[in-house]
């Protein structure tokens, strides 16, 4: 079901249940490398880009939920499309995230968030590789994160900003999700004897 626009593209709703049963993570940094030929010697330039992407692979299912989720796939219409998505097994962080932290506005990017709003004088707000949504994007925090005394704090990320956040937008860390699309064009699902259905699909951020 498409349920809004986000940058010209349709929003399509990920169907809820059943969860998968397998998600295999990639994360993509952009760094050119040249070695010389003569000496070895390397050059490299890191230009500060990076994403996700995800193979997933649904448990078998029964005919109802395998239409549902056909349905999903072909109204995303490849890569056109777009929706939202997180990592299952992470749905709080590992830190206390006490509090209710929001983007200051100033001194954004593009490898941490300038926040505050959270509890003062907090260690272990965040531990490294908790996820965070902000607005409908998703990163992942780099290190320990502590508040201080006004309730201030600074969060590294990857990968890399895509847009520069308005003061006063949200750190979500309760079941974070970020915008994501298909990785092909083409999508395939297969059918059993048993009267079951296999899909597995591809995703990618969509920046």
């Amino acid at each position: 079901m498409i349920t809004g626009n986000i940058n010209g593209f349709n929003l399509v709703a990920m169907p809820s249940s059943p969860g998968q049963r397998q998600v295999d993570w990639e994360g993509t940094n952009l760094v050119g490398e040249l070695t010389n030929g003569f000496t070895g010697q390397q050059q490299i330039q890191n230009w500060n880009a990076g994403w996700l992407a995800a193979t997933v692979t649904m448990p078998p299912l029964q005919r109802a939920d395998a239409a549902n989720w056909v349905a999903f796939l072909l109204q995303l219409q490849g890569p056109s499309g777009v929706f939202m998505f997180g990592d299952g097994l992470a749905t709080q962080p590992l830190g206390t995230a006490q509090g209710m932290g929001v983007t200051v506005g100033i001194n954004q990017g593009p490898n941490s968030f300038t926040t505050n709003g959270w509890t003062p004088s907090q260690t272990n707000l965040l531990l490294p590789g908790d996820y965070i949504q902000v607005g409908y994007r998703l990163y992942r925090n780099m290190n320990m994160v502590s508040s201080d005394t006004g309730g201030n704090a600074s969060i590294s990320i990857w990968p890399p900003m895509r847009e520069n956040p308005a003061a006063g937008t949200p750190i979500v860390t309760a079941s974070p999700q970020g915008l994501f699309r298909l990785a092909d064009n083409t999508q395939r699902w297969s059918e059993s004897y048993l009267r079951t259905t296999g899909i597995s699909f591809k995703v990618r951020e969509a920046i």
